[in-house]
C-alpha cells in the first residue's frame, strides 16, 4: 500500500457522482502514475450508485487516496470541499470518467518547478465517439493579449488539463450551475495572475472520454430547461457577465464572452438573463450587442446563437414575449440536438 507524506506536491481533486462505469480506470490511471509525491481526494458527492463502494475500496488499496462523503451540491462545490481539504501545494483537477496518462502529473509540476510559474496548461485527448481522437492544444500565452479572454481562445474552458498553485483557489466563489461552471473558475483563476505566472506544455496530460456524463457534470440535479435557467438566481451566465463587468475588462474579453462559439446555447441564455434579469442601461445593452456583433464578424459563431441573439435585442422592449421566445427555443435546440446524436451514425462526417 502506497502511503501519501504529510505535505505532498500535488493535491489530485476527483468529483464523482454515479460513476461506477468509468470510475475504477480513472482511479487506477491516477495511482499508476510515475510521480508519486501526491494525494489523491475523491469527493463523492451524493451518489446514489455503487461509486461509493468503488470510492472507499480503492482508498483501503492506495494510501495516497482518501474519500469524502457528501449530499448532493454541485461540480463546483464537490471541487472545492476538495480543496479545502488538500494539502498539496499544486491542485489538479480530474473528472472521474477521463482519465491520465502516466507521465500527466510529473509533466504539469516539473513545468511548475522550472518555470517558477503559478498556472500550467496541457494539451487535452479528446476522444470521439466514433473513436477518432483529436488534440487541444493550447497556444503560449502572449503578453500583448487580453488574460481574459485567452481564457476562451486559447485557455481551454474547462476544469481538466490544467494544474495550479492551491494557493489561488483559496477565497474563490463557486457557481450553483450543471453547466458552464468551468468558465466562471477560470475567469477568476486567469485574474490572479500575470503572463509571467502562466505556462504551457505541448505533451498531452489528459484524456478526455467521448460523451462523458457519470462524472460531476452531472452532480447538480437541475433540470437543463429554460424555466431552470432563466430563474436560478446563481446562474453562472449572469456571475460571468457581472464577474466581466466589474472587472471593466476590455472589448474583447467581453466580446468573447457573448459570442464563444463552443457554448452557443448558454450565450444565448446569457443574453437572455442579462438583459431580462440585470436589466442594464439602454447605453450598455447597446454596448453588449455591438461587441456581439463586432465579434460574429470575424468568428464563426454558433447558428442557434447568430440567428436569436439579433430577434433578442431588437425584441427587448418586450420583455414578456423574450421569455415566451427562450422557452420555446430551448425546446426546439434540445430536439435538434437529440435529433443529431440519433442521427450520428449515418452522417459522414463522423463515419468511421
Amino acid at each position: 500500500m502506497d502511503n501519501v507524506s504529510a505535505t505532498p506536491a500535488v493535491s489530485v481533486i476527483i468529483p464523482v457522482y454515479n460513476g461506477r462505469r468509468d470510475l475504477p480506470g480513472c482511479l487506477e490511471s491516477v495511482s499508476r502514475q510515475s510521480f508519486s509525491d501526491f494525494e489523491c481526494i475523491i469527493v463523492d458527492d451524493g451518489s446514489t450508485d455503487d461509486s461509493p463502494a468503488i470510492c472507499d475500496a480503492f482508498a483501503r488499496k492506495d494510501g495516497r487516496f482518501r474519500v469524502i462523503h457528501q449530499a448532493n451540491a454541485g461540480p463546483s462545490k464537490a471541487r472545492f470541499r476538495g480543496v479545502d481539504e488538500a494539502r498539496g501545494e499544486y491542485i489538479c483537477f480530474v473528472d472521474a470518467d477521463d482519465f491520465v496518462p502516466p507521465e500527466g502529473l510529473a509533466i504539469l509540476h516539473r513545468a511548475l518547478v522550472k518555470t517558477g510559474a503559478k498556472v500550467v496548461l496541457g494539451s487535452v485527448q479528446a476522444v470521439l465517439p466514433n473513436g477518432k481522437t483529436y488534440l487541444q492544444k493550447f497556444s503560449p500565452a502572449d503578453e500583448g493579449e487580453d488574460m481574459l479572454s485567452y481564457v476562451f481562445f486559447k485557455g481551454g474552458g474547462a476544469f481538466y488539463g490544467k494544474m495550479t498553485q492551491r494557493t489561488l483557489l483559496l477565497g474563490m466563489e463557486t457557481a450553483d450551475s450543471k453547466v458552464g461552471e468551468d468558465v466562471y473558475f477560470l475567469y477568476q483563476l486567469f485574474a490572479r495572475i500575470t503572463w509571467k505566472e502562466l505556462c504551457t506544455v505541448d505533451d498531452v496530460v489528459y484524456v478526455m472520454q467521448p460523451y462523458s456524463f457519470s462524472s460531476v457534470s452531472a452532480t447538480h440535479l437541475v433540470p437543463f430547461s429554460a424555466k431552470s435557467i432563466e430563474e436560478s438566481p446563481y446562474s453562472v451566465n449572469e456571475l460571468n457577465y457581472a464577474f466581466l463587468r466589474d472587472h471593466a475588462v476590455s472589448d474583447a474579453a467581453m466580446a468573447a464572452f457573448i459570442g464563444s462559439p463552443c457554448n452557443g446555447y448558454l450565450q444565448l441564455a446569457s443574453f437572455y438573463l442579462v438583459m431580462n434579469k440585470l436589466r442594464p442601461a439602454r447605453s450598455e445593452i447597446e454596448q453588449f450587442y455591438r461587441l456581439w456583433k463586432q465579434y460574429e464578424k470575424t468568428n464563426k459563431c454558433h447558428y442557434y446563437t447568430k440567428s436569436v441573439i439579433p430577434l433578442f435585442y431588437y425584441l427587448m422592449p418586450v420583455r414578456g414575449l423574450l421569455a415566451v421566445l427562450l422557452r420555446l427555443g430551448v425546446k426546439v435546440f434540445v430536439l435538434f440536438r437529440r435529433l443529431r446524436r440519433l442521427t450520428a451514425p449515418f452522417r459522414p462526417e463522423l463515419a468511421g
